[in-house]
Formats: structure tokens, sequence, C-alpha cells
């Protein structure tokens, strides 16, 4: 990235001597050189500007696409050390059970508690998130509500409650049609969501909550249903949710092309680790949930 960034200053600072070099050498032109010499000289040096000016522009368009080539790497390799760690956890739950073999209740049958793993992929995400966004990991939070799909319309919060719910039942803010959780389920044809500017959302829903309100509501956040599921029927919904509060995800200044591809990075290049294991700890939530409807055979 440095060794990119060194080149795109080096390339400004040649375009800035090849620019003084071409004042210098159509004022020699026209001064010292008659016509028709003139103008075929001055045909000549154009044509060499026109190259020189291809030739830096086909430059620039290499060294930008060898910037994203090593953003995508980057965000792969943040996002592989972060997913490592989560497994590395996952074992140290197992191992802990080694020692005493006594399993809770909450713990059984998989001999480590699938919601409480769940919170520890949220909080992972958190961290991998404020490392992308070079900031502290106070400044961003990951919100995950869930419901049994078949059993009930009840909505659970499984993290970031401090930050969203205000004190309000979860299901009626998630009833509340000016609320991003409302909007994010009426929607799913445009999801992911993104919002770069939480004080202007544009024509996404999102109501600011206590934690936007300490921040004068300067933050983004950004939405994605997540369903498990059997060939069948669907068997649990969730909503995740990433929030920054005080920083956005792109400078406020960027452009909409910006925007989007800081959605395309996050939606392609970051969560879908975090999705595949969501999922699987769905599924286990699920089988927990209904441990009484099992078969042992």
């Amino acid at each position: 990235m440095m060794k990119i960034r060194k080149l795109l200053h080096n390339i400004k600072k040649l375009e800035v001597l090849f620019n003084i070099i071409s004042l210098i050498v159509i004022v020699l032109i026209q001064e010292k050189i008659q016509e028709p010499l003139r103008t075929v000289f001055i045909i000549e040096w154009c044509l060499v500007i026109i190259f020189m000016t291809l030739k830096d522009y086909r430059l620039k368009v290499e060294l930008e696409c060898e910037q994203e080539k090593n953003k995508s790497d980057e965000y792969a390799k943040r996002v592989l050390s972060k997913i490592t760690q989560l497994q590395d956890d996952k074992a140290n739950f197992l191992r802990e059970k080694t020692y005493d073999y006594v399993v809770t209740e909450n713990n059984q049958p998989y001999y480590y508690n699938p919601h409480q793993y769940l919170y520890d992929i949220c909080q992972n995400l958190r961290y991998t998130m404020a490392d992308i966004l070079k900031t502290h990991c106070d400044y961003v939070d990951v919100s995950f509500i869930y419901k049994y799909v078949a059993e009930d319309e009840t909505w659970k919060w499984l993290s970031g409650k401090s930050s969203m719910s205000d004190a309000i039942n979860l299901n009626d803010f998630v009833e509340d049609g000016e609320s991003f959780f409302n909007y994010i389920i009426n929607n799913p044809e445009e999801m992911p969501a993104i919002i770069n500017d939480k004080s202007n959302p544009g024509n996404i829903k999102y109501k600011c909550h206590r934690r936007d309100r300490m921040f004068n509501n300067k933050g983004s956040v950004y939405g994605i249903p997540i369903t498990f599921f059997n060939n069948k029927q669907k068997l649990v919904d969730s909503i995740l949710v990433i929030s920054t509060y005080g920083i956005n995800f792109v400078d406020l200044k960027s452009s909409e092309y910006e925007i989007n591809e800081f959605k395309k990075n996050l939606s392609y290049e970051v969560l879908p680790y975090y999705i595949s294991l969501i999922q699987v700890e769905l599924g286990a939530l699920f089988l927990r949930h209904n441990i009484d409807n099992i078969i042992n055979i």
C-alpha cells in the first residue's frame, strides 16, 4: 500500500514537471522558430503531450486496480485472523469441559453455549470493523436480533441491545415503521442496506436513538437479514446491523461510487465468513431450542 502511494506521489510530481517543460517548449517554439516549421513543431509537441497523457492515465488505472486488489487482500487477512480466533475460542469452550465433564443445561447437547458463541461472533465482527475503519471499538457496535419462525413472532436480542433499544420493547421497536429493523424486514429486495450519513438517510428509514444523539447523529449503519432454513421452511430469522458513532464508513465528501465500493467490499470481502458462522450457530440454537422434540435412536 505504501509503495502504491509513493508511486502516485511520484506521478503527480512528474505531471507538474512535464507541464512546466511543456510551457517552456511552447514559448521557445513561438519565439525562436518561424513558420511553417513552427506549426510542425507545435503539432509534434501536441502529439508528445497526448502520448504522455495517455501513458500517465494508463499507469494510474493500473495503480488503482492494484490498490483495490491490495485492499481486498488486506480485508481478507484481517478477517481470516479474526475467524481463526473465533475457532480457537470454540476449541477452548470444548477443552474446558474435558477437565470435569460438567455440562450445564445451556451447554447441552453441544458442550458449549451457541447463544454465547453467537454473541462472541458479533463482538469479533465489531473488532474487525473497528480495525478496518481504523477507530476504537467503542465507536462501533454490532446488533443482532433473532426469532424462531414457526413458533411465534417474538424477536429476541442477542447483541447490541444497550445502544439500540432506548429501553423500548424490542418488538415494538421492530414494528415501528420508521426503524431500520422494520425497513430491513419489509424491503428484502434492497438488502443489504447502507446509510453512510445517519443524519441524512435518504429513502432508507432510520430512527436515531439514544447513542446516536450522544454523537449528534454522526455515524453510519449497515444492515442485512440472515435466515436459517431447511428444504421445507424457514426456521430462524435474524437481522445483523453494524453501526458507527462519531465516525462514518467513508468520508461524507465521498462520492456515491465510493460508498457503493465500501458496501461491496463489506458485503463480499468481510461478511460472508461471518454469515456462514452465524448460520451454523442459528442451526445449533434452533435444535437446542427444540431439544425436547429430538428423538434419540
